[in-house]
């Protein structure tokens, strides 16, 4: 299947599929650099690509804003509390319906909330960022804040990697498992080679 493609439904009930390519910025906790990494990236994109589209897992109103001041548009909220999957994938295709032009060059980019599977309460994946990932079969780049630890982020890592195994459904996301490190501000920002690419 083509992971850009999402099947979502029209106002008339009817299937349809659309080619919108998507990526998720998640991290391991709250305060790991999702929103940084999110403006950033949608900063970049903004120059390179004709159509970017930014969304907030959750219900939270104030990430939307900074996504809003570096595209000047407004940025929508995917909760999967609120919403099914089949809403959600409506939500996330009407930005790519509503266009009067289907541009080759569009992307869209979703921010997640507090750690990867915190869900409610912080004891359940429901309404995580995980489960919008694995509702509108969203690609995830985990961002991994490294400082002050080295040999030990190796054990995150592979708790993430069996946790994702272990959680994902029939209808679960891929993942690109980039392993982003974020040091002090002194230091570079580097990425592992190591990328592993599994599809469901």
């Amino acid at each position: 299947m083509d992971k850009e493609r999402m099947k979502c439904l029209v106002q008339d009930s009817q299937a349809v599929s659309v080619r919108f390519p998507r990526i998720m910025i998640a991290a391991e906790k709250s305060g790991g650099g999702k929103t940084l990494f999110t403006c950033a990236l949608l900063s970049l994109l903004k120059e390179k690509i004709q159509e970017v589209r930014a969304f907030k897992c959750g219900p939270d109103y104030i990430d939307p804003m900074f996504h809003r001041t570096v595209l000047e548009i407004p940025s929508r909220n995917l909760d999967s509390f609120f919403a099914d999957g089949d809403t959600l994938r409506y939500l996330l295709g009407r930005e790519v319906l509503e266009m009067e032009k289907f541009p080759e060059s569009r992307i869209a980019v979703l921010e997640g909330v507090m750690g990867f599977y915190d869900g409610l309460g912080g004891v359940s994946e429901r309404s995580s960022a995980w489960e919008v990932a694995d509702l509108t079969d969203t690609p995830v780049i985990l961002l991994v804040w490294s400082s002050r630890i080295r040999i030990a982020s190796c054990s995150l890592q592979s708790g993430f990697s069996c946790r994702a195994t272990a959680s994902t459904s029939s209808r679960g996301a891929s993942f690109i498992r980039s392993w982003i490190h974020l040091h002090p501000p002194s230091s570079a920002i580097r990425a592992d080679s190591r990328y592993e690419y599994r599809s469901v």
